[in-house]
């Protein structure tokens, strides 16, 4: 399991816990499942869709510096001119 804690602990991220590369764990305490979309000795890629919106999460974590990076895009981040993703990173910490 990993804690994912974000650079700058003034923006809305905070902290979340990844529980056997499956679940996040959201500050609120709500827990969703996630789809491995890949992993190999040094990445583990996992990916969000929200139900009722269709927003996505993808979180890219790098198990060998442990690193991530959590790229969201959500209906409120569509624009005129497409979708503005919102990138947050990070480090891991194990649990």
């Amino acid at each position: 399991m990993y804690a994912a804690v974000q650079q700058h602990p003034s923006a809305s991220f905070g902290r979340l816990r990844i529980i056997s590369n499956q679940v996040v764990v959201w500050p609120s305490g709500s827990a969703e499942p996630t789809i491995r979309t890949f992993q190999d000795s040094e990445f583990v890629v996992l990916v969000f869709v929200a139900k009722l919106t269709g927003g996505t999460e993808t979180f890219y974590l790098n198990t060998k510096t442990m690193r991530f990076t959590l790229v969201e895009a959500t209906l409120p981040a569509a624009t005129e001119t497409g979708f503005k993703p919102k990138v947050t990173q990070g480090i891991l910490r194990r649990k």
